[in-house]
């Protein structure tokens, strides 16, 4: 455990993993699912920004901001996240299996490292801290809440 953590934010974008899916990865058997969650303005006026989210390829997102402003382009990736999710309890899967685009979502939990043994490899995913420019954070999510999008 690195800290107790709060994250509300609106999702932008989510791609679910299954144990066997590629990338094969330990981590899709506990983490079956990646949120890109938007906070500030991101979550309150997602209209401001003209974005998509281009692919999610090895548990990592890419996105495009169709902006030349670069003030823009900057808070935008500042103030989004690719958030791995590994609920803690029955009540938090059966929550994230009724999630979409646009809702807005409060977890609870922690951030987490992991480390471990695969086969011969040793393996470790570690967590940032913070939300934005593209670092992941690992979320252990004991409570979730859901606002569903209109």
């Amino acid at each position: 455990k690195v800290k107790d953590y709060t994250l509300e934010g609106r999702i932008l974008g989510l791609k679910t993993y299954g144990k066997n899916d590629i990338p094969y990865d330990p981590c899709n058997i506990f983490s079956p699912i990646d949120l890109v969650i938007g906070i500030d303005t991101v979550q309150t006026n997602p209209d401001k920004y003209d974005y998509s989210i281009s692919s999610f390829d090895h548990r990592k997102v890419s996105w495009i901001l169709y902006n030349d402003d670069s003030s823009d382009y900057y808070y935008f990736k500042s103030h989004t996240g690719n958030n791995h999710i590994i609920p803690h309890t029955k009540a938090v899967l059966d929550a994230l299996k009724n999630i979409s685009t646009n809702d807005i979502v409060i977890l609870k939990g922690s951030l987490i490292d992991l480390y471990g043994i695969n086969g011969n490899r040793y393996w470790e995913w570690t967590t940032d801290t913070i939300i934005g420019n593209y670092d992941c954070e690992i979320i252990l999510v004991d409570e979730i809440e859901v606002l569903k999008s209109n």
